[in-house]
């Protein structure tokens, strides 16, 4: 049975849950199924959204890869309606992948014209269409928009599908885009200021307006920025993460509010907000970050791939780590919940590798070699015994070969060699350089332990 809490935090996930999912939800009528037929009767499927009117005509944006083989023949259906409309191909940009279909407007048929949006890189986003269906996805098959240049919106995401081109990339604040690009692996969508362009011959073409009522908070209506300052803060990235740092709800709180983006990083680390408050342990940030749209999922260093679970498990914090593992079970997947073990064990934090053991983090065999090391090396013997007690293989090499004993020979941890010669790792073996345990501890000058493994 739940805690009160965990009660507690899902419902505000499933409040949330997402701002994405919701505003997508609200836009199903502006979504249109779109079917192109070619000469050779083969069929292209897709999806597209209205984007202007005119004399009972809608005109609707999609993939031009779509569309581009169709003769005449090309089906438009609309959400909640059964019949296809017969649609006409009247504009067709190939180079940006963009072409614009004119079809009757159904009998008092009511879309929602205000639904332009924006977003940053990091920002959560939905999209509506997939296998034929007005599929929206929800968390945590939600995708992360991972970089926005040259008028192309890159966005990380799993749940796209072969057949989704044309459907459009939605964020919270509205419409920000149309894939173009539906493979899961790199999926791309062009923005709408690219499609304002090509299809400025006509203002009837493009009609989408910002919606006000999504729009992001500016703090300015509520004085937020002044109520910052009132706390000796300056309304800046600075100021806001070193709120983060220092645990400080209410300012964390008010920069949200006023506008800050809950992706914000550090210019010199780029650590993220996220990264620090899971780092520092502090929940009830972590809960108000991820509630305002934090990336979970965001890789700290890219050469490394931190990700903010990795912190949080540095943080020895079982309720921090609860919170992010409710909100997005799929943070440990891909081995990301065996780098958090061995981060908590680099920091001695055996309640973080208990409870991510718990959550079926799976540390046996080869699997813990890193975790190991990095106990060894820093002289933390009771990581080493859980990890041991869940079946990890203690010999397991790690880099060029060296084993924990080995490691912990190296730095001269007499108990954790004494642990690990107790548990049954092998001193003979040798590492990818032709050392042993015992030559390590010889070269280092350590006699007792170059004693014991004498023995």
């Amino acid at each position: 049975m739940k805690s009160s809490f965990s009660l507690f935090f899902t419902i505000l996930i499933t409040s949330f849950s997402h701002a994405q999912t919701e505003r997508a939800r609200s836009l199903l009528k502006n979504v249109v199924r779109i079917t192109a037929f070619t000469n050779d009767t083969e069929q292209f499927y897709g999806f597209g959204f209205i984007t202007g009117e005119k004399n009972d005509k809608f005109f609707i944006c999609t993939a031009a890869h779509v569309v581009e083989e169709a003769n005449e023949r090309v089906e438009v259906r609309f959400h909640d309606d059964h019949l296809d409309y017969t649609g006409k191909v009247i504009r067709l940009f190939i180079n940006d992948d963009i072409a614009l279909v004119e079809v009757d407007k159904p009998v008092s048929f009511k879309w929602s014209p205000n639904c332009l949006g924006s977003a940053s890189v990091d920002d959560y986003v939905a999209f509506i269409g997939r296998d034929r269906d007005w599929y929206v996805p929800t968390q945590p098959a939600l995708g992360v928009i991972s970089r926005h240049n040259n008028n192309l919106i890159e966005f990380d995401i799993k749940s796209v599908r072969v057949g989704t081109s044309g459907a459009p990339l939605i964020h919270q604040t509205g419409i920000i885009g149309m894939i173009i690009e539906d493979d899961p692996s790199q999926a791309i969508a062009v923005d709408l200021d690219r499609l304002r362009a090509k299809l400025s011959e006509y203002s009837y073409f493009f009609k989408l307006k910002k919606d006000n009522a999504n729009e992001l908070p500016s703090g300015n209506g509520n004085n937020y920025r002044e109520m910052i300052s009132n706390l000796g803060l300056n309304y800046n990235s600075t100021d806001f993460l070193q709120a983060v740092k220092e645990n400080d709800f209410k300012a964390v709180d008010l920069f949200l509010k006023a506008g800050m983006r809950p992706s914000t990083r550090s210019r010199d680390n780029d650590q993220g907000a996220l990264e620090i408050a899971a780092e520092n342990g502090h929940v009830q940030i972590v809960e108000r970050l991820l509630q305002a749209g934090a990336n979970i999922h965001r890789q700290n260093n890219p050469s490394q791939q931190y990700t903010p679970i990795m912190y949080a498990a540095t943080s020895g914090s079982v309720s921090c780590l609860q919170v992010m593992y409710e909100f997005d079970p799929t943070i440990l997947d891909n081995g990301k919940g065996n780098d958090a073990v061995t981060w908590a064990a680099y920091r001695n934090m055996t309640n973080s590798i208990q409870y991510l053991i718990k959550l079926g983090v799976d540390v046996s065999g080869n699997r813990s070699a890193a975790a190991l090391h990095g106990a060894a090396t820093y002289g933390h013997t009771s990581p080493i015994e859980i990890l041991d007690q869940n079946d990890a293989d203690l010999n397991a090499p790690h880099l060029k070969g060296v084993t924990a004993l080995m490691k912990a020979a190296d730095r001269g941890h007499l108990e954790v060699v004494q642990l690990l010669l107790q548990l049954g790792a092998d001193k003979s073996l040798l590492s990818e350089d032709g050392f042993t345990a015992l030559s390590l501890a010889k070269n280092r000058n350590y006699p007792a332990i170059a004693q014991l493994l004498k023995e």
